[in-house]
């Protein structure tokens, strides 16, 4: 890809992010050949059992799939080029803003603290060489989640962490 195009991806890859509370990112061995890859293989998912429903794991394996398909990856029960790895977790996290300063009509009036708890979910891809064993890319997708949000409406969020997490796979080639 040119530098250009290069650009432009990353740029509507971070306008899709921005607008989708997905926070993500990647990293990957700059040695690895990733045009040989052309099959792989799934690997069930590790999660937090308590957390995690089952449910949910089918939602990110079906878009795993559904993108590396579209890639054109295919999937196979024997000899794969790689495995795919995911780890799926939620936690409680806290943000804490502050405001300030404020002033009124005796003069400073201090700082106004907003605290805002809220439950995380992180999905993670790991891409691992079938050939050596070696983890070559990863990708992490994080974002709040709403516990009150129906089944159609967590189908799409996975789907969108999914998407925004593999926009980056393969790496482009060096050169």
């Amino acid at each position: 890809m040119r530098p250009p195009a290069r650009i432009a991806s990353l740029a509507a890859a971070l306008l899709v992010s921005s607008c989708s509370a997905v926070s993500t990112s990647f990293d990957y061995d700059v040695g690895a050949d990733f045009a040989r890859l052309q099959t792989y293989a799934w690997v069930p998912v590790e999660h937090d059992e308590e957390t995690i429903s089952e449910l949910v794991l089918k939602r990110v394996e079906s878009s795993v799939h559904d993108v590396l398909t579209a890639k054109g990856y295919r999937r196979v029960a024997d000899d794969p080029d790689f495995f795919i790895h995911t780890h799926v977790s939620r936690r409680e996290r806290t943000r804490v803003t502050e405001h300030g300063p404020r002033y009124d009509y005796r003069g400073w009036a201090g700082y106004d603290v907003e605290v805002y708890s809220y439950e995380e979910g992180t999905l993670i891809l790991d891409v691992e060489d079938a050939a050596t064993d070696a983890l070559i890319w990863r990708g992490t997708a994080r974002r709040a989640i709403n516990t009150s949000w129906t089944p159609e409406q967590i189908t799409e969020r996975v789907r969108e962490a999914v998407e925004t997490v593999l926009a980056e796979f393969p790496p482009p080639a060096e050169g």
